[in-house]
């Protein structure tokens, strides 16, 4: 993806992806923190 490249969130080298700025990644990719919790009941 040039636009992470460009706007300096991410870099790829050599098949290696390096995060340069993880809350503009988040940010970029609607990300949230709290989407994958299931709760007590279901979190086993």
């Amino acid at each position: 993806m040039p636009e992470l490249r460009e706007e300096g969130i991410c870099t790829f080298i050599q098949g290696t992806v390096r995060i340069l700025n993880l809350p503009e990644l988040s940010n970029t990719g609607q990300y949230r923190w709290d989407y994958l919790y299931l709760g007590a009941d279901l979190d086993r």
